[in-house]
Order: C-alpha cells, then sequence, then structure tokens
C-alpha cells in the first residue's frame, strides 16, 4: 500500500516477476487496504511508511492477522523503527515524478 500511484505501479511490476509471489491486491487508501485485511488472510505486504491518514508503521501495528511487512519508503529515518516491528526488510527508494 502507498498513496503515491507511481510507486505503486513501480512495486507491483518488480513483485509480478518474482516467482511465487502472487500480487492479490493494490492499494492507495488504507481505509481500503484495512477492510480487504479484515476479511483475507494475507502473507506479506509492501507497505509506505508516510502516507496522509495514519503512517505506516502505526498502520501496520493496528493489523490484527500475522501478517509480514517490508517497508517501501524514500525516507532512511525510519528503518530502526521498521525492524523493531519485525519487518522482512526495508526499501528505501525515491521516485522521480
Amino acid at each position: 500500500m502507498d498513496d503515491e500511484i507511481l510507486a505503486l505501479r513501480i512495486i507491483e511490476n518488480y513483485a509480478e516477476k518474482i516467482e511465487n509471489l502472487t500480487v492479490e491486491k493494490v492499494f492507495n487508501k488504507q481505509s481500503d487496504a484495512q477492510k480487504y485485511l479484515n476479511k483475507f488472510p494475507v502473507d506479506l505486504i509492501f507497505l509506505d511508511i508516510e502516507m496522509p491518514a495514519k503512517n505506516g508503521l502505526d498502520f501496520y501495528k493496528s493489523i490484527s492477522q500475522n501478517t509480514k511487512v517490508i517497508f517501501t519508503t524514500a525516507y532512511t529515518e525510519y528503518a530502526v523503527d521498521a525492524f523493531s516491528v519485525h519487518a522482512v526488510d526495508y526499501g528505501c527508494f525515491s521516485f522521480l515524478q
């Protein structure tokens, strides 16, 4: 989930090239992602940290199911916080628009 459409498309494109990884849904609104997560089991999410409604770290902490996370963000300063919630990985990217 990312609030930037370009970032979503780039991550989705790369993820679809990974064998044994299926991209089920892509969200740019937290409320839509939360509704989906409340209904369906998800093994892994790619999640931005800086978002308008709630930051990605807080959003991840609010997920009730045991879902792994890879944080994808343009900010290096959240890496320690990301790994403190047991993130699988932390990618710092800058997307030019």
